[in-house]
């Protein structure tokens, strides 16, 4: 998956599920082009759209202003208290479905789908309440309401797997006026970075016929090792999925070859690199590996680096 751009919701739509039964009507964001857009994709997602209006960010961003506000305020105190802060969860739950369209309904970490059987987490990339290791950090209670803090995540990555790690090296920013340029995250973050510059997976072929270890993840670098670690990706369901999917991605490519069709062999390109297939970057080393070794060269631009 390339890096994901965060664009600010511009639709309000009021809608409602058509294949639930006594659905509901419900408010989301979201971002398109144009109006046109925004009802093709939510009619495409299985709603019915009761109506739906252009929508100003600001209106969002000056809640948060002031819920941020408030935090600086009455957050240290508190902490120092040892008490829990109640921050404003409604407002980063009012992007919930904003960020995972953004992320094409796939976990920002571990790439997989999650929209038919989980609501999923907007998660904060650095923990707003506590630094896990860290027992006299408050957390990066500042940047609770900042949406460039938050993916969209399964709740195994997040509520089982990351919690409130946030290893880093460098100098860690605890208060508000630090810089956070100073942290060097040891965690990959998808707004800033591409995953396949940290992280690959094992594919399903290997010198001997079939890898028994394909769909592994492999860390490239620090970063891909910790975030691996830190994110549980190599969880046995995960292993297992994505070994399933580098099998059929196999047959499809050794079909499409034989076909010569040209424009699936692109749709898997594009989807690889959009992050609309699921576990893309497992798909995109699959993909790599499986031309190479027919001696086709990789298909990919010459700047994404596949492979261990």
């Amino acid at each position: 998956m390339i890096r994901v751009q965060f664009r600010d919701p511009n639709f309000r739509a009021k809608i409602r599920e058509k294949s639930r039964l006594g659905a509901q009507p419900a408010f989301r964001l979201l971002y398109a082009d144009d109006e046109p857009s925004a009802r093709k994709n939510l009619e495409s997602a299985g709603f019915e759209v009761i109506s739906l209006r252009p929508y100003d960010f600001s209106k969002w961003q000056g809640r948060a202003k002031t819920a941020r506000a408030t935090a600086l305020k009455d957050y240290p105190n508190v902490h120092a208290a040892g008490k829990t802060y109640e921050f404003s969860s409604g407002l980063w739950s009012e992007l919930k479905e904003h960020l995972q369209e953004l992320f094409h309904g796939r976990c920002a970490y571990c790439e997989a789908s999650f929209e038919s059987v989980a609501f999923g987490d907007v998660e904060h990339y650095r923990p707003k309440a506590e630094v896990t290791g860290e027992p006299t950090h408050p957390g990066y209670y500042w940047l609770a309401y900042e949406p460039a803090n938050y993916l969209p995540s399964c709740q195994r990555c997040n509520q089982e797997a990351k919690r409130n790690y946030f290893p880093i090296n460098g100098t860690r920013a605890s208060k508000p006026e630090d810089d956070l340029n100073l942290e060097d995250p040891l965690l990959f973050n998808p707004y800033q970075h591409d995953y396949f510059e940290y992280i690959s997976y094992v594919p399903s072929r290997g010198k001997n016929g079939i890898e028994p270890t394909a769909g592994k993840a492999i860390g490239k670098s620090a970063t891909g090792q910790k975030s691996i670690e830190i994110y549980n990706l190599d969880r046995e369901p995960l292993v297992r999925e994505r070994r399933k999917i580098q099998g059929s991605i196999r047959a499809i490519l050794k079909e499409a070859l034989s076909n010569e069709d040209q424009q699936r062999l692109n749709d898997l390109l594009i989807g690889c690199l959009s992050g609309t297939e699921e576990f893309s970057t497992a798909v995109a080393t699959e993909i790599d590996h499986y031309y190479k070794t027919m001696g086709l060269g990789s298909p990919f631009p010459s700047h994404i680096k596949l492979g261990a």
